[in-house]
Parts: structure tokens; sequence; C-alpha cells
């Protein structure tokens, strides 16, 4: 009886996790997506200056190695000389995408 009571819970506690987390992301208006590209829009939305702008990309930067090191940490040999491979081909491919984009004029 007493597993019973504690996978009862166990899904009680889930179930309250996973509606916690939905709730959150209902809350969280979509314009606060910052993925890769988003953040040059908002800097005008922020109005920041040049130093804080090269200031945020110092801090995304050192956060995206160490979260890149950490990753390489649990993959196997022959998973790091595929994820070697995958950044190659996204470099080549993000490249070829900046030359093929056409150059603002400010």
């Amino acid at each position: 009886m007493t597993s019973l009571l504690l996978i009862m819970r166990m899904f009680v506690m889930t179930n309250k996790m996973i509606l916690t987390l939905g709730l959150l992301m209902a809350l969280i208006p979509s314009s606060y997506s910052f993925a890769k590209g988003d953040w040059k829009q908002k800097w005008d939305e922020l109005n920041l200056t040049e130093a804080q702008k090269q200031q945020v990309s110092a801090i995304r930067k050192k956060n995206r190695e160490k979260t890149q090191e950490e990753i390489v940490q649990v993959l196997t040999p022959e998973q790091r000389t595929k994820w070697q491979e995958m950044k190659k081909t996204k470099k080549a491919s993000n490249k070829k995408n900046q030359a093929a984009e056409p150059k603002e004029n400010n």
C-alpha cells in the first residue's frame, strides 16, 4: 500500500509541475522570444547603446561556449566527432546565408 501512495503522490506532483509550467508558458508573451536573430531586432526596441549591444553579445557568446563545453563532456567520442561535423556544416551554411542576404544601408 505504501508503494501505491508514493506513486499517487508522484503522479499528483508531476501533474502540478506540468500545470504550473503550462501556466507560466501561457503567461509569457511570445514577444519575449530572444532566439538567434531576434536580439538584433530587440536592440532597437530596448534602445541599447552600442556598448550595451557589445556587452550582451559577449555574455551570450560566453554562455553559448560554456553550454557547448558541457554538452561535449557527456558525448561519446563518436558523438563528439559528429558534433564537430554538425558545427562545421552549420557554420558553412551560416556563411552562405550571410553572403546571400542583401546588406542594409543605414
